[in-house]
């Protein structure tokens, strides 16, 4: 009855756990440094994201009129409030064949008088218009690279990224004061040539694979352990050597979950090694050679003086440290609780022969 508590307890708890590989977690960013870094944002309206655009396009007119239909896309996520603002090359300059029709209209409109009333009125007088109209007519198409030479350029001088590898012209267009990163997803479609870069998503990704590894390879070491200890010790014995803390790993995951301590990866790396340590208890205990008294005493003193020194990291102002503090302590205390139930047979004076 105590063994079938003890699973739906387990099993509960391992169905309340809550993995978070979020890299934001893993930090303790002070409360009033954070409250002081929000209403500069604020207040400037500068307010950076780990997320921004890549274009990419065949040639610069491409690109700058996939800017333009992207940058209508970002108008409308400003427009409901999910977006503060955004900067692009084309919010600098035209792609040119919008160069070529302003051109093309002034030299219109220097055949219409009738449309310079207002200057006229002001005192402008007509020559001086027509000059100014011929001057602007006859500056040449610009590029990029042209426009971009000026002083007042320099916010988005940043953002060109010049040719790739195959030649191809690449630009970035960043954000600021983004409420919700999933709803860029889906302004990426029908838009060939622009990619979303995710830095904090494609970090928390690879932290999240290299936990679903180190797990894999926490559970081929015991297949390696038991190969070890079956040659040592037989079959039962290696597998009551190997449950200590196995149990103690599930044990630890499962108090994690009932009493809300969110797991990560640096929790994996304290149960790698509660498991080497629990194997020691173990096999500690099954030894032999030394009387119970002095077995039960080493593992009790061993396991008091391992819980101090990793207890003292609970105390970090880092929660991945303390996480990874917290769960060695968690699972040395449980290594103990089963080794002694476990191997109870080789620990207790009147087993002795």
């Amino acid at each position: 009855m105590l063994a079938i508590l003890l699973l739906a307890v387990a099993g509960s708890g391992l169905y309340l756990s809550n993995w978070q590989d979020d890299i934001r977690n893993w930090v303790n960013t002070p409360q009033p440094l954070l409250t002081q870094a929000m209403e500069v944002g604020r207040l400037t309206g500068i307010e950076p994201t780990s997320q921004y655009f890549i274009v990419q396009a065949a040639d610069q007119e491409s690109l700058l009129q996939t800017e333009q239909r992207l940058s209508a896309r970002l108008d409308a996520l400003i427009a409901q409030g999910q977006l503060r603002n955004y900067r692009a090359i084309s919010q600098w300059i035209n792609p040119p064949s919008e160069q070529q029709a302003l051109k093309a209209t002034l030299a219109t409109l220097s055949q219409q008088p009738q449309a310079w009333r207002a200057l006229r009125a002001l005192g402008v007088p007509d020559s001086a218009l027509r000059a100014e109209l011929k001057r602007r007519q006859a500056q040449p198409v610009l590029t990029i690279e042209q426009s971009l030479r000026g002083t007042l350029a320099e916010p988005w001088r940043a953002l060109w990224l010049g040719p790739d590898e195959q030649g191809r012209p690449s630009s970035m267009i960043t954000m600021n004061g983004l409420q919700d990163p999933a709803v860029l997803a889906a302004l990426m479609q029908n838009m060939p040539g622009v990619t979303l870069v995710d830095q904090r998503s494609h970090i928390n990704t690879l932290f999240a694979q290299t936990r679903l590894e180190a797990i894999i390879l926490k559970l081929l070491s015991y297949t390696v352990g038991f190969l070890i200890l079956y040659r040592v010790f037989g079959t039962r014995p290696a597998l009551r050597i190997l449950l200590v803390p196995l149990s103690a790993s599930i044990t630890v995951m499962s108090l994690s979950g009932l009493i809300g301590m969110p797991l990560n990866l640096f929790c994996i790396f304290g149960l790698l090694l509660v498991t080497a340590i629990g194997i020691d208890y173990a096999v500690y205990a099954y030894t032999p050679a030394l009387p119970a008294e002095e077995k039960a005493a080493g593992i009790f003193m061993t396991s008091v003086t391992t819980m101090i020194t990793f207890g003292l990291l609970y105390f970090s102002s880092t929660p991945a440290v303390a996480t990874f503090g917290l769960s060695v302590v968690l699972g040395v205390l449980c290594n103990v609780i089963y080794t002694f139930w476990y191997m109870r047979a080789f620990l207790t004076p009147e087993s002795e022969p």
